[in-house]
């Protein structure tokens, strides 16, 4: 089996079974100064991988300054762990390689739209205009 059939073989067989938020930290500054400079990030990593699951955590950071400032005046960072079960049959087990390209591929698709969501929400709640973060589009 080459790397593309291995590789195809992991997505067909994966089903996410848990998405949990497990640190959220976020500020804003008494004072904004809109129009604001945003920068975000989102790093995933794989965390554990066996016969029956590949577990990853994604860290997001967004920080948003003046346009002619040095300052953050929005910041906001998040912590998600992603539980995928493997259904791929009795013997399979996906290579250590093979589960990071999983983690760097696939992980940041299925998250980001809980991660559009949470920096929505968050931003209106800061008393913001909620900010929605554009298509994440992932080249290769």
């Amino acid at each position: 089996m080459d790397a593309g059939d291995g590789y195809r073989k992991l997505v067909e067989a994966v089903e996410l079974r848990e998405l949990a938020l497990i640190d959220l930290v976020h500020h804003r500054d008494v004072e904004v100064t809109p129009p604001l400079a945003v920068a975000h990030e989102l790093k995933t990593r794989l965390e554990t991988i066996s016969a029956d699951k590949i577990a990853a955590i994604a860290e997001f950071v967004l920080r948003a300054k003046p346009q002619d400032g040095d300052n953050d005046q929005v910041s906001i960072r998040m912590t998600w762990r992603l539980v995928y079960v493997l259904n791929a049959g009795e013997g399979y087990e996906p290579s250590e390689d093979l589960g990071r390209q999983f983690v760097e591929r696939n992980v940041p698709i299925n998250l980001w739209p809980y991660v559009r969501e949470t920096v929505a929400t968050l931003t209106a709640k800061m008393g913001l205009m909620p900010l929605v973060l554009p298509t994440l589009k992932i080249i290769r």
